[in-house]
């Protein structure tokens, strides 16, 4: 069972509409490829592409519940000071303030060096090596 029962934390409604290319785990890292009118999986941080927080458009659907290829979502916009669940990689130690950036795989990790920051944690997470969670943390 999750951790959080949605992705969208602060109540706040900043979200783009769309389909996902490929199965999708709520809380999965996502960039839009205007070209198809398609999400598709963020591999890497950079500073000129917007993030999406994939999360479904259907209701009474739990957030670990698998969003199916060709699936509609309802992504929460990666905007500055969002409180948001984001899925955290798994093997990684997070304590609060922890800088966050993305894995290959779309998923949150620990940032270092200079790895673009696309969050910071508000809570300490440590995941095992098969199981990836939700954590809340705060949009840069």
């Amino acid at each position: 069972m999750a951790r959080y029962n949605r992705i969208n934390l602060d109540g706040s409604s900043d979200t783009k509409m769309g389909v996902v290319t490929a199965s999708t785990l709520p809380g999965t890292f996502m960039r839009y490829n205007s070209a198809t009118g398609k999400f598709v999986a963020a591999t890497a941080a950079t500073l000129l592409q917007p993030y999406y927080v994939a999360n479904t458009s259907q209701l009474s659907v739990s957030v670990d519940t698998v969003i199916a290829a060709d699936g509609s979502v309802n992504a929460e916009w990666l905007s500055n000071n969002r409180q948001l669940a984001g899925m955290l990689a798994i093997s990684q130690t997070i304590l609060e303030d922890d800088p966050l950036t993305l894995t290959a795989g779309a998923s949150l990790k620990k940032a270092t060096g200079v790895e673009v920051v696309v969050g910071w944690a508000s809570e300490p997470l440590t995941t095992d090596g098969v199981t990836p969670r939700l954590i809340k943390f705060v949009a840069a």
